[in-house]
């Protein structure tokens, strides 16, 4: 305000001079110079207090015409900064799912580039180990993943529980391609829900069955399978007691197999020979007479193939309960 002191001085003497000298020359002499100036500063003095005041009033606010209108009881937003994030850790869990994993995978029957006459039906069986910590069971299946079918179904349920660690043989029916080569078809395991599972760090990786067809003079002497049973698999009675076993060995060609049987009880027979003629199955037997009273016992017999395999074939379980002499 100061300021406006010593401005307003000068601007009123210079209105006093232009006026003077802008004087209509044919003014009355009844009105008086001095009034005419007088008004003239006046004049001057009033707009420019009038420019001040207005430049003094706070700027208004823009009106948006393109924007919809507000009520005019709209609060104004008090502050428009942005809440600054906050992170609130969630501590891990302290224990481990349910998990479907399959652990070890060991041939039972045709081990990997085994020689198969071209168009020849086999039976692969596999010994699988649940490495997960979920229980197996109806519901659970092994399924033909990718790779040559061979005549696969596209799955082989799994029947019995398997427990976590425990281990279950599956078995698959297929029939060899007539073009002599390699051929190898991929599996995984399917869950009751439909998700595909298989083994290792990801549990995601398949197991396979891996074949050579070839002709019959380029295929090298195998056991191709064998099915083995038992007589009576559970037994209650007077005691000893005589179990038989019936092993159903098949060959690709002619040769001779060599054998033996393997007992729980750590105990084994003396190696025999069997000699085929051609492609063939063969019947063997055995019989352990055991048991003492009053006891039971849960044992099982099986058949290793010394030559040309070197290769045990699946346990036969039974169970005797002794009740008598």
């Amino acid at each position: 305000m100061k300021k406006l002191v010593p401005s307003l001085s000068l601007v009123i003497c210079f209105s006093l001079v232009i006026s003077s000298c802008n004087l209509p020359l044919g003014m009355s002499s009844s009105t008086p110079v001095q009034d005419v100036v007088g008004t003239a500063a006046a004049l001057t003095v009033q707009a420019l207090s009038t420019q001040m005041a207005e430049t003094a009033k706070p700027p208004q606010k823009p009106t948006n015409t393109l924007a919809p209108s507000a009520s005019a009881d709209t609060p104004e937003p008090s502050d428009t900064s942005r809440p600054v994030a906050t992170w609130t850790q969630i501590p891990p869990t302290s224990t481990i799912g349910p998990l479907d994993k399959l652990g070890n995978v060991k041939d039972i029957t045709y081990p990997d580039d085994t020689v198969v006459d071209p168009g020849t039906t086999f039976t692969k069986t596999w010994q699988l180990t649940n490495a997960g910590t979920t229980t197996w069971g109806p519901g659970y299946s092994v399924v033909f993943f990718n790779g040559d079918a061979m005549s696969s179904p596209a799955q082989i349920p799994i029947t019995t529980s398997v427990a976590p660690n425990g281990t279950i043989n599956v078995s698959v029916s297929l029939t060899s391609p007539t073009t002599p080569k390699s051929y190898t078809g991929f599996y995984k395991m399917r869950n009751p829900g439909g998700a595909i599972f298989g083994w290792g760090s990801n549990a995601n990786q398949a197991f396979w069955v891996k074949i050579t067809v070839g002709s019959p003079t380029e295929i090298t002497f195998a056991v191709t399978s064998i099915t083995t049973t038992v007589d009576d698999s559970s037994f209650t009675g007077d005691c000893p007691h005589e179990f038989t076993w019936t092993a159903k060995i098949k060959v690709n060609k002619a040769g001779t197999v060599t054998y033996h049987w393997d007992r729980s009880d750590s105990s084994s027979s003396s190696s025999e020979t069997l000699t085929f003629s051609g492609a063939g199955t063969k019947t063997v037997t055995t019989t352990w007479t055991y048991g003492a009273k009053p006891n039971t016992y849960h044992d099982w017999e099986r058949i290793y193939i010394d030559d040309p395999n070197h290769q045990a074939f699946p346990k036969v379980n039974i169970t005797l309960k002794c009740t008598g002499p």
